[in-house]
């Protein structure tokens, strides 16, 4: 977007989104354009807060007293998180697209290191059933292979064996997919597709998991479900699909459909399960206030429960549309008007100069690029993980 003489970049998403964004950016030579928020209060995420909590910075002490060690961490956390990990020991970004490749990858090119990864409990916990089951299918190469080219069913097992990952931090979003919602799901949809991103749950994990050997389901990030969604309803293999991710997804999925289906194609129902205590039903309200037999978030927010619901992101939705349009509308003869909100002012205002190096969390997100660019690790980053102490 830089490249392409973007004046701007407008962060519809939390903090460290935009935090991520104005680093590289900087990093890239592009410091002189803005990064803005669609708040002028902070936006935050449980996930990456748990990143910047002491339980975390006693994970990876943990992590670095091993004699080599390497260290993934989710994208979705501070700018603060990722220095201070790579501060103590040999560190990479991944996302969710990317993860289990990231994984698979280092335990190849460094047979002896032990695998850390966090702060996301469930997509952690997920990982490792994943290893488990692809150490014990050693039939299925395609289902290896499909992860990473040199992925063998020993393989697997071995870094099943080698792998750990920490357990406090949760998305709350993914987090609404609990036990309820996958047996509700696994009973009264049994013909449905079932798709789940790698951050929920295990129960739910492991339903979508099920469903994926079976052939009708998918376990993985975002860009996963959407493409097996779209390829799916091409082939008109399935017109229903469970949707165990983040709502605001759906927008996506329709457009993509569009594009992909013929205008005379069936419909295609997308299911978003709801735990039985994320709705209320309408004869317990007052008389009149509405029609429907149940509404959603009446006793829990937006749908949502601890026992599982229609998962909706609270922080994400902190971003206005108005806002953005607002923005949009001041932008005249190439200047941006910003009296709506200010520019992202983010590690320059939250971290001081010189109260944290900054440059080995960018440099865990270069070394990211590196590896979506060219499938490899740069040597310098594998050097770094055979001298972690």
């Amino acid at each position: 977007m830089a490249e392409g003489g973007a004046q701007a970049i407008a962060i519809l998403g939390v903090d460290f989104m935009a935090e991520n964004v104005r680093a590289l950016l900087d990093r890239s030579g592009f410091d002189h354009i803005p990064v803005l928020r669609l708040s002028r209060d902070p936006i935050g995420c449980t996930l990456a807060e748990a990143a910047d909590a002491p339980a975390y910075g006693a994970y990876l002490d943990e992590a670095a007293a091993e004699p080599s060690a390497a260290h993934i961490i989710y994208v979705n956390t501070s700018l603060q998180a990722k220095a201070r990990a790579a501060a103590k020991l040999a560190t990479v970004t991944c996302t969710s697209s990317n993860v289990v490749r990231t994984l698979v990858e280092l335990g190849i090119r460094r047979p002896d290191a032990r695998l850390f990864f966090g702060p996301d409990a469930y997509m952690g916990a997920n990982i490792a059933t994943l290893l488990e089951a692809l150490g014990q299918d050693a039939g299925n190469n395609s289902a290896l292979q499909a992860l990473h080219p040199e992925l063998t069913a020993p393989l697997a097992r071995d870094l099943a064996a080698r792998y750990r990952y920490f357990k406090q931090g949760v998305c709350v979003v993914h987090h609404a997919f609990g036990a309820d919602v996958a047996e509700r799901i696994a009973a009264d949809y049994a013909d449905a597709h079932v798709t789940a991103h790698f951050e929920v749950p295990g129960e739910m994990f492991r339903l979508a998991q099920s469903a994926a050997q079976q052939g009708r389901g998918v376990v993985g990030s975002t860009s996963h479900i959407l493409e097996y969604i779209t390829a799916a309803a091409a082939r008109k293999a399935s017109r229903r699909f469970i949707l165990g991710t983040e709502t605001g997804m759906a927008t996506a999925i329709i457009h993509r459909l569009k594009e992909a289906l013929p205008p005379d194609a069936a419909p295609i129902d997308l299911i978003f399960p709801v735990a039985a205590e994320a709705v209320t039903p309408s004869a317990s309200l007052p008389e009149g206030t509405s029609a429907l037999p149940l509404l959603p978030g009446a006793r829990a927010s937006e749908g949502c429960s601890t026992g599982g619901g229609c998962a909706t992101c609270p922080f994400m939705k902190m971003n206005r549309l108005e806002t953005l349009l607002a923005l949009a509308e001041g932008t005249i003869a190439g200047t941006l008007t910003r009296e709506s909100l200010g520019p992202f002012e983010g590690f320059e205002a939250r971290y001081p100069s010189g109260t944290l190096d900054l440059g080995p969390g960018i440099q865990s997100m270069v070394e990211m690029q590196h590896f979506q660019a060219t499938g490899h690790f740069s040597e310098t980053f594998l050097a770094h993980v055979r001298r972690a102490k």
